[in-house]
């Protein structure tokens, strides 16, 4: 059975996550506390890795990094970098958590994903809940409990 189109945004198996520097949590934005706090209390059996825009790294080291889903949870000026990264690492959807983004930003955003290939959840975006996964990708809470309800909302876009 073929996978859904969106599978790698709602269903990953491997998520990079831009949130600031692992080592100056003083920096983050209170969305990337939010998410490093809601991501790494749950046991979420896919890969996981932290990516930093500004790390001195390799193209070799960022060639070694291979994920479904991208979240970004940057300042404003910070989340191009990032979404640019995540299309050079081939990531297939991006969840932008970040906030203060307006119109022109988000469209130089929608364009960059399309571009790239990238199903694109946000901006400003709260970010979404997969229970089942053990994937709580929110700034929104604790994660819910299984269930047979969903409720879906409203985000900044979905392209």
């Amino acid at each position: 059975m073929d996978k859904h189109f969106l599978s790698s945004l709602f269903s990953p198996s491997s998520i990079v996550v831009f949130a600031g520097r692992p080592d100056a949590p003083e920096s983050h934005t209170p969305q990337a506390r939010a998410l490093h706090q809601a991501i790494t209390a749950q046991r979420f059996t896919g890969k996981l890795v932290f990516l930093d825009i500004h790390a001195n790294g390799t193209l070799a080291d960022l060639a070694a990094v291979h994920a479904d889903l991208a979240i970004i949870a940057l300042a404003a000026d910070e989340v191009t970098a990032a979404l640019e990264i995540a299309g050079r690492i081939k990531c297939h959807a991006a969840l932008v958590i970040s906030t203060g983004i307006d119109a022109g930003l988000a469209a130089e955003l929608h364009k960059m994903a399309t571009r790239d290939g990238i199903y694109l959840l946000g901006p400003n975006s709260l970010g979404f809940q997969r229970p089942d996964l053990h994937l709580n990708a929110s700034v929104a809470g604790d994660l819910a409990t299984s269930g047979p309800l969903a409720l879906v909302s409203q985000s900044g876009a979905l392209t």
